[in-house]
């Protein structure tokens, strides 16, 4: 009986929200778990080794990765000249994100701590 009422309960809320509210109470609950996976990644300390590894992959890397797969998705000329200017930029990003990276991972002065 207890469980009878209980299911009672928690139907009523959810037919009284009607379709756009239960939209709504959907969309927010997507939002909140995805939200909490991207607030840990930002709050991750900075390391040498992750900062090392952008720069080599910024610099070698994302070049060709970018315009092999923009000549992939679009016309061969055009997306090679598209491949190449993004790739120029995401390889210049990358690289200043490790260099960025490093220096906040090296703290000689001990500013870090609290």
């Amino acid at each position: 009986m207890a469980l009878r009422r209980l299911a009672l309960t928690v139907r009523r809320p959810i037919r009284a929200l009607g379709f756009v509210g239960l939209v709504r109470l959907s969309w927010c609950t997507i939002m909140l778990m995805a939200a909490a996976p991207a607030s840990a990644a930002t709050q991750a300390e900075p390391s040498v080794w992750h900062g090392i590894a952008k720069v080599i992959g910024g610099m070698i890397f994302e070049l060709p990765r970018t315009v092999v797969e923009a000549t992939s998705e679009g016309p061969p000329v055009v997306g090679t000249m598209v491949g190449l200017l993004a790739g120029t930029v995401r390889a210049f990003q990358t690289t200043v994100g490790g260099m960025v990276e490093i220096s906040t991972a090296f703290d000689p002065w001990g500013s870090k701590r609290r």
